[in-house]
């Protein structure tokens, strides 16, 4: 499903399956149907994450709504969803050149036909 990942002027992932996901956990949020997904802590760094989230729009999540990432505790959530959409990537959207934690997007699955947010 993963497999030759690739990302343009970024060496080519070579990724068996899913072992870059260490932990996958599922829950319903209002009408969300949210997956929070861990990868594993082994050299997948920040632009991975960017990859796999392009990945995701480039295969299942359309229709993006939310875009945003975690900020102090006790603090909202930063939008940047405006910026993501005058992109058209994660890997290009400028907010994201500094690494975070965390990463959300939210959209709608082409699989399940149902509203998702994947952490």
């Amino acid at each position: 499903m993963f497999k030759n990942l690739k990302r343009k002027n970024k060496p080519e992932y070579e990724i068996d399956n899913l072992s870059f996901i260490q932990e996958m956990a599922h829950s319903k949020l209002g009408n969300w149907e949210q997956y929070d997904v861990l990868l594993a802590a082994r050299g997948y760094g920040w632009d991975m994450i960017l990859d796999w989230a392009d990945y995701m729009v480039q295969e299942d999540v359309e229709n993006i709504s939310k875009a945003s990432l975690p900020v102090m505790p006790g603090m909202e959530e930063k939008d940047f969803l405006s910026e993501y959409k005058q992109s058209g990537s994660f890997s290009q959207t400028d907010v994201l050149k500094n690494e975070y934690g965390l990463l959300t997007i939210g959209g709608i699955s082409k699989r399940l036909r149902a509203p998702v947010q994947i952490i």
